[in-house]
């Protein structure tokens, strides 16, 4: 057998328990079945001790703050599917993915370091994203961040109704519709897992 194919899931959500991180896990479990791959990691930003202030010393010097985020930007150079998931924050992710999305710059600027991986996100917010449009924008936002990095990516999944609040999470477990969802964003990996 050839060597797996290896994946990092990135949840960019600030919260506990959230349903970025849920849906995150659905999909990673659902890939960890297929021999052909192997999950790396399953990252929770908000656990990860960040130092950046965007003083952009690291898009000068290429240099790093030798933080988490410095970290995960590593894990991400050694995978070859990057997974995120986030909630939408005015059309963008919180400020942790957007930190993550900032310091990958010298990534890009010495020798595009992520071209070719398949970059894959799950993008949910408070409300349809027919009726709303800030999740459709954050995953165009998630997407143009791939294609700067010149990487193929799957198509969004964008999911509504997914308030932050307790009272408001999706059950335990999680909604069939959401599932058949999450399963067909896995199946689009499997895909490119296959012509790989």
């Amino acid at each position: 057998m050839d060597k797996a194919t290896t994946i990092i899931g990135i949840d960019c959500s600030p919260r506990a328990s959230s349903n970025s991180a849920r849906m995150l896990g659905e999909v990673l479990r659902s890939l960890e079945r297929d021999r052909r791959v192997k999950v790396v990691e399953q990252v929770r930003l908000a656990d990860e001790r960040i130092d950046c202030l965007g003083c952009e010393q690291c898009y000068q010097t290429f240099g790093y703050h030798g933080d988490g985020i410095d970290r995960v930007l590593s894990l991400m150079k050694e995978s070859d599917v990057i997974l995120m998931a986030t909630p939408t924050c005015f059309g963008m992710p919180p400020a942790l993915g957007v930190v993550l999305l900032d310091r990958s710059d010298p990534l890009w600027r010495d020798g595009q370091q992520l071209k070719g991986k398949l970059g894959a996100v799950i993008v949910n917010g408070a409300t349809d994203p027919a009726d709303d449009p800030s999740v459709r924008l954050c995953a165009d936002n998630m997407i143009k961040f791939f294609e700067q990095h010149e990487m193929p990516c799957v198509q969004p999944v964008h999911l509504g109704g997914t308030l932050a609040y307790p009272e408001q999470r999706f059950p335990d477990p999680l909604p069939a519709g959401t599932m058949g969802v999450l399963e067909q964003l896995a199946d689009e990996i499997r895909q490119w897992v296959g012509s790989r």
